[in-house]
């Protein structure tokens, strides 16, 4: 597999699956729209912070704690996301803008749920203490077809625009539905 591939490079010194999908999630006092992380519990993928409770096992999630507060649940609780019910087995923070939430479940579950095992949205890599990791990374390249290999620094440039990007299209839908409304008072 690609993934076994990626652990035999040189310099590698772990890497692991990420899946990536989107839905809402669904607490008893309304739904927020999510990201929604499969990952592997244990690894290197997941939240970087659990601030209560355990990372999930089957049929469970870890949720940012301001989510759960303002969507009413916690630790133990069932709430709706892809379709199905999950219980709550952890709360992370920092994982909520004003445009979305993001939730960690066991990769496979995810994988099953979307249709798509076997494959992965992302692929996490670390490397060896003192490997070169712009080296690692055009071995990647050159290595493993298909896929397009950015480092830390670049992935996070770009997740970062992204989010920009999508809150200053919140902020325009914001400014033309109030021009709108002051139209329609006036």
């Amino acid at each position: 597999t690609a993934l076994q591939r990626v652990r035999g490079i040189e310099g590698v010194d772990w890497a692991e699956p990420i899946m990536l999908s989107s839905e809402a999630l669904q607490g008893s006092a309304g739904r927020r729209p999510t990201y929604v992380f499969g990952y592997q519990p244990g690894g290197h993928g997941g939240p970087q912070l659990l601030v209560e409770g355990e990372e999930p096992g089957p049929g469970e999630l870890v949720a940012d704690d301001a989510t759960a507060t303002a969507l009413g649940f916690g630790i133990g609780d069932q709430v709706g996301v892809l379709g199905r019910q999950w219980t709550v087995s952890g709360l992370t923070t920092g994982m909520t803008s004003i445009i979305n939430t993001s939730v960690y479940l066991p990769f496979d579950e995810l994988a099953a749920i979307i249709g798509r095992p076997g494959t992965a949205s992302y692929m996490l890599v670390g490397t060896e203490p003192g490997a070169d990791t712009n080296s690692v990374a055009r071995q990647l390249r050159d290595q493993i077809t298909g896929v397009e290999v950015l480092t830390r620094p670049r992935f996070s440039a770009e997740e970062r625009s992204l989010v920009r990007d999508m809150s200053v299209d919140l902020m325009n839908i914001m400014s033309i539905a109030c021009f709108l409304v002051g139209l329609a008072v006036i």
